[in-house]
């Protein structure tokens, strides 16, 4: 969804954008392929971050005249990276990072919205320029201009992505049934998801959504959310809206450490007594309007819904630079073609 919000924002600014995947879901395909993105899928065993992945998107980035390669995984690493720059030499890169903990990465951009303003983990880091912070989130188009509906004064939102692979909304489905309206988000291919419509359907006012396609609209007609302590956050803080944040994994904790730290939300981990803690938090939340205007205000403060669209820039930036020095002078300003629409 990072590189949805980048590809979006680069056709905003008059480019085009081309799509190379080893795999792909029917319906993300289906997805990329209605943001007018030409989309090309490898191989069946094409093994995706691999040498021979590196060389087919290569290849077709040749084929299709690109100017800059954007890439975002966990998978694409070293081996990747090096043997697609080798191939590419004068194409711009941009990493989408989660991490930080690499020292090499022969890109010309990395990009990590979910720590605060340069992490110590890229003190060590030598050639790209790095873009770390909340004012490169990549808010996708649809978050940026939807125009906010009327809000259920009591509704909390659930969401721990489409699989929840940690298995947090059965517990929390149980721990706040009963006290508010929820909605539930949660893929139809969850492993656990009949056991959280049975749940719903013993409780009061809960409705259990798959394949959403208006994330935004659902959002904005929200009062409370509970969370993982993912991207989805910063799609959160955009609309101003409470939050609980759960961090399940690993790379989730800088996020939930560093909304802790600007007051943007409320935190709650997973361990013992995770249904009581939960519960007493979101009673804290829900009686306290005080506090709900507070974190509201802190969390729509991070984020203004312009990172993509800096980030773009960032990368025209570069390839200006790259073809201004092989004789090209056809680089583009794009400074003022981007309007700020954010709640109006």
């Amino acid at each position: 969804m990072r590189c949805i919000a980048v590809a979006q924002a680069w056709i905003d600014l008059g480019g085009n954008v081309v799509w190379f995947a080893a795999t792909m879901p029917e319906g993300l395909q289906e997805r990329i392929s209605s943001e007018g993105i030409a989309l090309r899928i490898g191989p069946d065993d094409l093994i995706p971050g691999s040498e021979a992945d590196a060389l087919a998107t290569a290849a077709y980035a040749r084929e299709s005249g690109c100017a800059a390669l954007v890439i975002d995984g966990y998978h694409f690493r070293d081996p990747f990276l090096v043997t697609a720059r080798s191939e590419l030499p004068r194409l711009t890169f941009c990493l989408i990072d989660d991490w930080g903990q690499s020292t090499t990465f022969p890109v010309d951009l990395v990009v990590n919205q979910n720590t605060p303003p340069w992490p110590t983990s890229y003190a060590e880091l030598v050639g790209p320029r790095v873009l770390t912070g909340t004012e490169w989130t990549l808010l996708r188009r649809e978050f940026r201009e939807h125009v906010p509906a009327t809000t259920d004064g009591t509704r909390c939102l659930v969401t721990f992505g489409g699989s929840d692979p940690a298995v947090m909304t059965p517990g929390v489905v149980e721990a706040l049934s009963g006290s508010v309206p929820l909605s539930v988000v949660l893929g139809s291919a969850a492993r656990h998801v009949q056991r959280v419509r049975d749940l719903a359907a013993r409780g009061a006012d809960v409705e259990v959504l798959s394949n959403v396609t208006d994330m935004p609209g659902l959002m904005s007609r929200c009062a409370f959310a509970v969370t993982a302590s993912g991207s989805t956050v910063w799609e959160l803080c955009y609309f101003a809206i409470p939050m609980i944040l759960v961090p399940v994994a690993r790379n989730q904790l800088p996020i939930a450490d560093y909304m802790a730290s600007n007051a943007a939300a409320l935190r709650v981990d997973p361990g013992p007594d995770f249904a009581a803690r939960l519960s007493k938090a979101f009673h804290r939340l829900r009686e306290s309007e005080t506090l709900r205007n507070d974190l509201a205000a802190a969390a729509g403060r991070l984020i203004d819904g312009h990172g993509a669209l800096r980030t773009c820039r960032a990368i025209l930036n570069v390839v200006g630079v790259e073809h201004a020095a092989d004789g090209d002078n056809d680089a583009r300003d794009v400074n003022n073609t981007y309007t700020d629409r954010k709640h109006q």
